[in-house]
């Protein structure tokens, strides 16, 4: 009997030895991609992954970002005009930050804006 209770103890200790450790630094997926974006008065790098809702990796804090709610806007450049707006926002979202990370992007005589809307875990 005491041979077993060693050979068990030995047995749970060398399987919880080759455990990795979690990380939740993502790796390099199918489907992943890295965007810096301003989100309040500094640009952080986030990674996300497959999902209209998944959690963003913050490269700088290690921390993840939780979107809440989407809207993107489309300007005339030159008269200021919105040609099209449009905002996704996630069921049951009512807890939402008041976290806002935002991207312009001006192309072809029109300002494309990013807007996602979060809170930081």
């Amino acid at each position: 009997m005491r041979r077993f209770i060693i050979l068990t103890a030995v047995t749970a200790a060398l399987a919880a030895a080759s455990i990795a450790p979690a990380s939740a630094v993502p790796g390099n997926g199918t489907g992943q991609s890295t965007f810096a974006i301003r989100c309040g008065a500094r640009v952080v790098h986030l990674t996300i992954a497959n999902g209209t809702w998944s959690a963003a990796y913050v490269q700088e804090t290690g921390e993840r970002f939780i979107p809440k709610a989407t809207y993107v806007t489309v300007t005339d450049a030159q008269t200021g005009e919105i040609l099209f707006r449009e905002a996704d926002v996630k069921p049951g979202a009512a807890k939402q930050s008041n976290l806002g990370c935002v991207d312009s992007v001006r192309d072809a005589g029109v300002i494309v804006t990013f807007v996602v809307r979060g809170r930081l875990i």
